[in-house]
């Protein structure tokens, strides 16, 4: 259950083609640690790795130390814990259940609650389990582990505290708090901390003293004043770090703002404070930050949509620079010619240069021209082209970065819309369009690109010079007394265009897809067919042929180098085109469930193609499945995919910005796992 790919092949008896081995060749960038739900709950196990729980029950382990998952458990399910994350239970290691309430022992232990019992429980299995019958632990609210590891403390529903001896002694309960308690914490010299829902602070000694604290502010008032989100205790007790909410469904504005605060303990100074932020867990970690759960949210909706792991320096509450990589899906991935680079792009506009060799990042950069749809190296490797969600093609220096001429600007909106008039209409819709402000974190709500498909329109020519693009003209249809336009819609044609110069070659009043992955010989290109298949064209536009009119709607097309061999996908069909016979040849049946991206090695005889998390190997002319390459996680969907031109690296984008690279060899003796 790592976060690396897990490349699972078929045996070989069972094919028409041998199999390939394929093994992991490492990760480009690191994906941000988050899960889809809100996240609850965060444990640290030891100084590397911390359990994180989460609305819908999922339990992650994270290693904090090279910011990676390595592990997801579903709901209600038992897990060990090893050197290299969760593994199956085994009759040697029973494994723990992961479920709220949960702490960790000074040991590695797990503290949970199991029906009538509070269990102490190994992850490793190399202790058995140990139970102390509790009456009505099922109803318990909190768990902490005493510093020396002797005892545990649960929190009752009424504000009550319960000592339990891990050793069989005499259980003893004091009244804590007037309510239902979020978090305690029992430090070195004999302290107990709580924390309450309703945001008091107690602190008690071992010699009768206590203090009270009220970390909220407004008092409690509907919509105005702070209910609390999550709280955490330093080990020393010291601080507390206070994550509040203000706002709700039921205000007139239904909108939640948050901050979190470091707080001094027990006088209550503020060290300092984040806000806007929408924090749902938080943690002191064991190397001397904190680690907060950083929630996005759909907009005007109170319940957080997603939840990243985000680290903080304790002193002033900065966060520590991101890793390097994309914070959205990957939608486009090229290599150089010479294999030695690998360009990406994703669904926020980013774009990226990798070096293959060391996996570092060499350039970044990015242009709020919406998704990046394709990117293209020219022959020499000098210029990178992208193409962009928003209709512009444009170039960059690979060298340093630079921007280069933009061959094809973004349409012009009409006049009319900018106009005195409009000016108030236009602000409403903004303002109803507008997205979430990104916290003050740097969190963003992935779900904003969940799901993007994107088919490139852009031909680049075998010597580079020129590309083929599409060019938008937008047109307004205006009913208004105003004169204000109430709908706009593009009109495309194709126009060659000098990658050096960004000067017009030729204009061809064709509108029609261009399908970018299919590059004919000498000058042609390829369009989707209107009634599904392709067309193909001459250098002049003219229609020379047509094929694959049974496959639908295209969703991919990926040709051999020299253009004369052309993959196509569509969710019911793959199938070859011969250039030089304009039919459809070695089509087999694809039942893709859902979109998904397909790649052709340069010799044309193995391809990949995606269905939901899995991608399937073939080998042609056969196009039997030689491998099943799955991704480890739940959230790491393949969004795109690309081999390297020898044919022995396949690079695979995800939904989570982390790119795969994945080594192909020669035909396998036998099966095996990686």
């Amino acid at each position: 259950m790592r976060s690396f790919i897990l490349l699972s092949l078929l045996s070989a008896p069972a094919l028409a083609a041998p199999a390939l081995s394929t093994e992991s060749a490492g990760t480009l960038g690191r994906a941000d640690l988050a899960s889809a739900h809100r996240i609850h709950t965060l444990v640290q196990l030891d100084a590397r790795r911390v359990l994180a729980l989460d609305a819908a029950g999922f339990a992650r382990l994270w290693d904090v130390a090279d910011w990676q998952q390595i592990g997801v458990a579903s709901p209600g399910t038992r897990v060990a814990i090893g050197p290299g994350g969760f593994a199956f239970p085994t009759e040697r290691a029973p494994g723990c259940l992961l479920a709220p309430p949960l702490a960790a022992t000074p040991d590695g232990r797990v503290l949970g609650v199991e029906g009538l019992a509070l269990r102490v429980c190994d992850p490793t299995g190399r202790r058995p389990p140990q139970d102390t019958p509790v009456p009505g632990m099922d109803s318990t609210t909190a768990v902490a582990s005493a510093v020396d590891g002797t005892a545990a403390f649960r929190a009752t529903p009424e504000g009550d505290v319960e000592l339990i001896p891990l050793d069989g002694g005499q259980m003893s309960r004091f009244h804590a708090q007037d309510g239902r308690m979020l978090a305690m914490r029992p430090t070195a010299d004999g302290r107990l901390l709580t924390a309450g829902q309703d945001g008091t602070i107690r602190g008690y000694d071992r010699h009768g003293g206590s203090f009270r604290l009220e970390v909220l502010r407004g008092g409690g008032r509907p919509c105005e004043g702070e209910s609390l989100r999550a709280l955490s205790f330093s080990d020393d007790g010291t601080l507390a770090l206070v994550s509040a909410v203000t706002g709700g469904e039921e205000c007139d504005d239904a909108r939640t703002s948050g901050s979190l605060r470091l707080v001094e303990l027990p006088g209550g100074s503020i060290r300092w404070e984040v806000r806007p932020v929408q924090v749902t867990a938080a943690l002191f970690a064991a190397d001397g930050t904190v680690l907060v759960a950083v929630a996005g949210q759909l907009r005007d909706r109170v319940d957080p949509v997603s939840t990243t792991l985000v680290r903080l320096d304790v002193r002033n509450g900065a966060p520590a620079p991101l890793p390097p990589g994309h914070r959205a899906q990957v939608t486009a991935l090229r290599f150089s010619p010479d294999g030695a680079r690998l360009a990406s792009g994703d669904a926020s506009g980013v774009w990226s240069v990798w070096d293959v060799g060391t996996r570092a990042q060499r350039l970044s950069g990015s242009v709020p021209g919406g998704a990046l749809v394709d990117l293209r190296f020219t022959p020499g490797a000098g210029t990178l082209v992208s193409q962009h969600e928003d209709d512009s093609v444009r170039t960059w220096r690979v060298a340093d970065g630079a921007a280069g001429p933009v061959l094809v600007p973004p349409p012009a909106p009409d006049p009319a819309r900018s106009a005195p008039a409009c000016a108030s209409a236009q602000a409403q819709v903004a303002e109803l369009m507008q997205t979430p402000t990104n916290s003050a974190l740097g969190v963003r709500d992935p779900s904003r690109w969940s799901g993007l498909q994107t088919v490139p329109e852009l031909v680049l020519s075998s010597d580079g010079e020129n590309v083929l693009a599409p060019v938008a003209e937008e047109s307004c249809v205006s009913l208004l007394r105003s004169g204000c336009s109430i709908g706009c819609s593009r009109h495309y044609h194709l126009e060659r265009i000098a990658v050096r110069t960004g000067r017009r070659l030729q204009t061809l009043s064709l509108d029609q897809e261009l399908l970018g992955g299919c590059v004919p010989p000498g000058g042609a290109f390829v369009t989707r067919g209107e009634r599904g298949g392709i067309q193909l064209f001459d250098p002049e536009g003219e229609p020379v042929a047509r094929a694959g009119s049974k496959l639908g709607k295209v969703t991919a097309c990926e040709a051999t180098p020299d253009g004369k061999r052309m993959l196509l996908a569509s969710s019911k069909l793959l199938g070859f085109w011969e250039v030089g016979r304009p039919v459809l040849r070695d089509a087999i049946p694809r039942r893709a469930r859902t979109g998904g991206p397909v790649a052709l090695s340069p010799r044309g005889d193995v391809s990949v193609d995606a269905d939901g998390p899995e991608l399937r190997m073939r080998s042609w002319p056969s196009g039997a499945v030689t491998g099943k390459l799955s991704l480890a996680l739940q959230d790491d969907f393949p969004s795109s995919a690309t081999f390297s031109p020898d044919g022995r690296l396949l690079a695979v984008g995800t939904a989570r910005g982390v790119i795969h690279l994945i080594r192909i060899g020669g035909p396998a003796a036998t099966a095996s796992r990686h």
